[in-house]
């Protein structure tokens, strides 16, 4: 009984998508963003933060959007949902083009606070144009966030007594070419690969399962002497 809980606890850890520190704190920040905000416009329209239908009486129909955009936006990304990740991408892309606008326009009523404010939101939006990161939120089948350097190599790869060839490979991980593939996300395979003279045999779980037959496979339960000898062998792929 309590191995059957710890084993059902493992699996379910392992389906979680492990979000970067650098999501959260964006993520965390486009969800604060309108609160700071609204701080500034009750102070624009001269009205007390705490009598908020005064401020919102006053507030125009793009700051009303830009704001409730925003805490959805940010709240979608924390939730890794795709629908998050595209009102992000609009609503940033209508920030920049409305912000660039009165910039123009009104050089002079542009202050450090939205500038900086400006600047933080495009390294926001540069971040989650990153391939490894917006994936997760577009492809449901793909599970959590790359942390290591993927380095192309072409070498068998064993899975399950079947042979595979490999496309990438990280310290954490190793991508193969599968047709037809009957396994399910998370599920757990032996595999072994020789790279460099060295042999390798490791558990794996399936991550990712994508439409052109790429297969994403982390390792598992490697130990650090096998994960030194694995920087060793892949250091030369580039």
């Amino acid at each position: 009984m309590h191995l059957n809980f710890f084993k059902t606890f493992y699996t379910e850890r392992r389906k979680r998508i492990r979000k970067p520190k650098i999501l959260l704190v964006f993520g965390i920040f486009i969800i604060l963003l309108p609160f700071v905000n609204f701080l500034g416009m009750s102070m624009k329209y001269h009205e007390p933060f705490y009598l908020p239908h005064k401020v919102f009486g006053k507030i125009n129909i793009t700051e009303l959007i830009f704001l409730i955009t925003s805490f959805l936006s940010g709240l979608g990304l924390l939730m890794i949902r795709r629908w998050g990740w595209y009102l992000f991408v609009v609503a940033t892309t209508a920030f920049f083009i409305h912000n660039g606008y009165y910039f123009i326009k009104y050089p002079s009523t542009f202050s450090k606070g939205p500038l900086l404010h400006s600047i933080i939101v495009l390294f926001a939006f540069l971040y989650f144009l990153q391939k490894d990161i917006f994936l997760p939120y577009l492809d449901k089948r793909r599970k959590g966030f790359r942390h290591a350097k993927r380095y192309p190599i072409q070498i068998p790869v064993t899975i399950q007594g079947e042979i595979h060839e490999a496309i990438n490979i990280s310290i954490g991980g190793i991508s193969v070419y599968w047709t037809n593939i009957e396994l399910p996300l998370n599920a757990e395979v032996s595999l072994s690969f020789e790279i460099e003279g060295e042999t390798f045999k490791c558990k794996g779980g399936i991550v990712a399962i994508q439409k052109n037959n790429n297969v994403g496979i982390a390792f598992r339960e490697l130990d650090k002497r096998t994960i030194q000898r694995l920087k060793r062998c892949i250091k030369n792929y580039k």
